[in-house]
């Protein structure tokens, strides 16, 4: 069954695929760094890398791109200091 909104034999398919297995590639090595500073704090420290990086670019696609008013008002420090706390408070169950 081909994914919603994907035509069978759709062109762009190939495309799209191409494209995220370029940013795989691409982010795969920053994902290993932050799992290394994760050791110690996390069972999978590779997964819990990529769940913490899924949060934060879709934090920053909700907020950067939708322009969701769920955010809005939000100063770049607060979303930071937001993700900082959200991130600290996930790894440790404690604030800050």
């Amino acid at each position: 069954m081909p994914e919603a909104g994907i035509e069978p034999g759709d062109p762009h398919v190939g495309q799209q695929q191409r494209f995220a297995d370029r940013l795989s590639a691409l982010l795969e090595p920053d994902l290993r760094h932050l799992a290394d500073h994760l050791r110690g704090t996390a069972q999978r420290p590779e997964a819990t890398a990529l769940a913490l990086s899924s949060l934060w670019h879709q934090f920053a696609y909700a907020v950067l791109v939708e322009r969701s008013p769920l955010a809005d008002g939000l100063a770049d420090d607060q979303a930071i200091d937001l993700l900082t706390d959200l991130t600290h408070r996930g790894l440790n169950g404690t604030g800050p």
